[in-house]
């Protein structure tokens, strides 16, 4: 698969400097919320490691299960924040959507949109004709994220969802990150659907391997690292499409939760932030037999079926990632209490 033009093929650079050297990435997929921006800002090292990557002619790209925005629109607030961006480097979950809807429904369907302006355009440019009521007869129902969304809009979901039309979703996230919060994103008003219908619908976004895999595909990426700070959306999604994935600690789950999640919720390694991208990725060094590991100044030790750890907290991590890959995968263990969560501890 050929680079874009826009971000030619990276030169040859020293293996042993080369960020992506260790894990043998190519390119770079980053998750939004949480990872490149918090509400109005940009997450600190944000703009300073993708400036860097852009620099470097080392591809990147962004993919949100967020179906409220277009990628034009989303481009935009990420240029405002001092962040290089372009449409066409956005993959949006209502994109995939409308796209795998094109692949499989015939153009001109009657398609009940439960979703954001953003979601109705893809819908309409994919050649389909929109309509607002299960009275209309749609062919299928698609439901993305969109803050204005009403009653009536879930109820007109759950009677043609009911009637037996296909049901498709743009995500399941049950939360969304804001300045005030966790607050309920599209996955809580799908679940009111299917908790009505007894239904489930097909998702699209991630950890569908078809969004990573659209996105990939976007910016000329055939060895991407996605980055991530959710386990069940982001990281899941990467292992399901056999990519590199990264836990960056500015976000919803921490160190503790990626050594505690199952092992295709687990990532490859953890970072505090982007800027860990520009440097070569840490190195581990396991001992299976005597259960333990070390990564940089951190280390860790399986004791008595206690998982401990000293050293810088992500190092540690690191090294703990390492030596969970390396024991048995039934291997049973408990964190101790003391093991950080965050890159502060």
């Amino acid at each position: 698969m050929s680079t874009p033009s826009s971000q030619p093929t990276p030169a040859p650079t020293d293996p042993d400097t080369a960020p992506g050297a260790d894990t043998g990435f190519d390119s770079v997929l980053l998750d939004l919320d949480g990872v490149v921006y918090a509400g109005p800002h940009a997450v600190p090292g944000a703009v300073e490691a993708l400036t860097a990557l852009g620099e470097r002619d080392i591809p990147f790209g962004f993919v949100t299960n967020n179906a409220s925005r277009g990628a034009a629109e989303i481009s935009d607030h990420l240029v405002e924040l001092g962040l290089p961006s372009r449409p066409e480097l956005v993959t949006t979950s209502a994109l995939v959507a409308a796209r795998a809807m094109a692949a499989e429904i015939g153009a001109g369907s009657r398609i009940l949109v439960v979703g954001s302006p953003a979601l109705r355009s893809l819908v309409d440019e994919a050649g389909f004709t929109v309509v607002d009521s299960a009275a209309d007869d749609p062919d299928a129902v698609v439901q993305g994220f969109f803050r204005d969304i009403s009653w009536h809009d879930i109820a007109e979901a759950c009677v043609a969802v009911a009637a037996g039309v296909d049901w498709w979703a743009t995500n399941r996230d049950l939360t969304m990150p804001t300045e005030r919060g966790l607050l309920p994103g599209n996955g809580a008003f799908v679940r009111i659907v299917a908790d009505t219908t007894g239904r489930e619908p097909r998702v699209t976004g991630k950890p569908a391997a078809l969004m990573l895999e659209s996105a990939a595909q976007s910016i000329g990426g055939t060895r991407p690292l996605m980055i991530g700070d959710r386990l069940d959306t982001d990281i899941a999604g990467a292992r399901a499409a056999g990519y590199a994935s990264a836990l960056v600690l500015t976000g919803i789950h921490d160190i503790r939760d990626a050594l505690s999640a199952p092992v295709e919720h687990r990532p490859d390694r953890v970072i505090a932030d982007l800027t860990a991208l520009l440097e070569p990725a840490p190195r581990v060094s396991t001992d299976p037999d005597a259960a333990r590991a070390t990564c940089g100044e951190g280390a860790v030790r399986l004791d008595g079926g206690t998982l401990r750890a000293s050293g810088p907290p992500v190092d540690a991590a690191n090294a703990a990632l390492g030596l969970l890959a390396a024991l048995p995968a039934d291997t049973e263990l408990a964190l101790d209490p003391a093991f950080p969560r965050r890159a502060d501890g």
